[in-house]
């Protein structure tokens, strides 16, 4: 190779290392410069120090044109305290470093109804481990300063995701609770620090909520008594031995008991007493029977796949049905129903009414009457009303009325992400529904407002009467 050809290729060499040092630089000009911890810091605590609270929801957005807004419609909840509750409104922004969610809701029927700013949560990502760190070290030093040291939380933190929080620290003032966190066992997602913001009012929602969520167990009664103390209390003479009885075996969890054999020879033993003791007592044993029918764990397992099973008893037969998502057999409450329909002009009728009411009259806990419990809650709900004025169940019926319709409007709003609700198939009538769980949810209010269904009324009707998803289904069913 000649000298020549040498310089030759030592200047193509000098020019192709020029050239990429342009191409290079002009690639690290379009690439912004690297943030410092505190500036990334800087963003968020800014967000939290500005937040407006009680702010209502149009004021707020059309202050804030860059952020995306959404209306609730269905499959998505704020996790607050140990119960959910349903934003109306949810604005979001994002950044390189940050996505920051605004929440409102609106918890008063007082006029003017409005939704107001209750949630703020951001979650900063997409940096260094080290530098994640800084920034969390940053933003704690930055609320110990303004809010004091806060608490460590020990034990269960009943918040959603929290099984994967670490170095969490939660500071409660009059107005406001906060946390923030790292979360690095997140994978396949990257770690984030987290913080959040819940003003008061969510925070006093979320404690009334949790007493309303379920306003009475499956069997208590109206007066407060479960049915299992008045069965004691009417049997006492005839069955001395059923307040121990009723306390044998596993109704939740099901699992095998030794007492398997006990209730079994009990109710055979008690099954002959149907027809032998008086009429106003007759009910009361067949429920009484059914109450232990409901603690005996089945535990042969399907024959030929039918997933059925009956246990003979004299006169009467216990229907056991498997359910495969509990991988156990589950008891159709066989006298329950039969107390039901023989005996529905008595007291002991209507008890087992409002039980099978409160249940969306399927007991076979796989939706074996399909999804759409509410058209029977509404159907049977309406003609108990007319046959029975004078019923002490009259209250608790017209509320499960109220949340019949209320999921019918709910599930007419659901959004095209909801996984089990196609929302057109309820649209026709829905604005009706809409209405008569505003009418009765109201009737609630007036006649018991200091009751736990009162509660529970005030949560929905908010919601309801600004045409937004209230996300309650009470008597909407899902088996997977």
């Amino acid at each position: 190779m000649s000298r020549q050809d040498l310089k030759l290729i030592r200047s193509k060499v000098l020019l192709f290392s020029f050239l990429a040092f342009l191409a290079t630089s002009q690639v690290f000009a379009k690439v912004p410069k690297t943030l410092s911890a505190k500036e990334v810091a800087d963003e968020a605590w800014a967000d939290l120090q500005s937040a407006a609270w009680d702010t209502e929801y149009r004021s707020w957005s059309k202050n804030n044109p860059t952020a995306a807004c959404t209306q609730f419609h269905g499959g998505d909840t704020t996790w607050s305290g140990t119960e959910l509750l349903t934003w109306a409104y949810r604005c979001q922004r994002e950044t390189a470093t940050q996505h920051t969610q605004w929440s409102f809701y609106i918890f008063s029927v007082d006029q003017p109804l409005t939704c107001r700013l209750e949630h703020i949560h951001t979650t900063i990502a997409n940096l260094d481990i080290t530098l994640l760190r800084e920034v969390y070290t940053n933003l704690l030093s930055r609320l110990q300063v303004r809010y004091g040291s806060g608490e460590s939380p020990t034990g269960r933190i009943q918040e959603w995701g929290s099984g994967a929080w670490r170095e969490s620290h939660r500071w409660q003032t009059k107005g406001i609770q906060i946390y923030l966190f790292f979360f690095s066992d997140s994978q396949p997602a990257p770690p984030s620090v987290g913080l959040f913001a819940r003003h008061r009012h969510l925070l006093e929602a979320a404690a009334e909520e949790k007493q309303s969520h379920a306003p009475r167990d499956a069997w208590q009664l109206p007066s407060g008594e479960t049915l299992d103390q008045k069965l004691v209390e009417e049997l006492k003479t005839t069955f001395p031995n059923l307040p121990a009885l009723l306390k044998k075996g596993s109704v939740s969890p099901r699992k095998p008991s030794k007492d398997e054999e006990e209730l079994r020879t009990a109710i055979l033993r008690m099954s002959p007493y149907v027809s032998a003791v008086p009429d106003n007592l007759r009910p009361v044993v067949l429920l009484a029977m059914d109450r232990l029918a409901d603690r005996i764990y089945v535990a042969e397992p399907p024959i030929g796949g039918s997933g059925e099973l009956r246990v003979p008893l004299r006169d009467f037969k216990l229907n056991y049905t498997y359910s495969e998502l509990g991988a156990l057999w589950v008891y159709g409450h066989d006298l329950l129903w039969q107390v039901w329909r023989d005996y529905e002009s008595t007291n002991w009728g209507e008890i087992a009414f409002l039980i099978l009411l409160r249940r969306g009259f399927d007991t076979s806990d796989r939706c074996a009457e399909g999804r759409e419990m509410f058209r029977k809650v509404i159907d049977r709900g309406k003609e108990f009303l007319r046959k029975h004025a004078n019923s002490p169940c009259r209250p608790e019926v017209v509320f499960h009325l109220a949340r019949a319709y209320e999921t019918w409007w709910s599930i007419s709003q659901a959004g095209p992400q909801d996984d089990y609700v196609e929302a057109a198939k309820y649209k026709d009538g829905s604005e009706r529904a809409r209405e008569k769980a505003i009418e009765y949810y109201s009737a609630v209010l007036q006649a018991t407002p200091d009751s736990l269904e009162a509660a529970y009324a005030r949560r929905s009707l908010p919601a309801l009467m600004l045409r937004l998803d209230p996300n309650r289904r009470a008597f909407y069913c899902i088996y997977d």
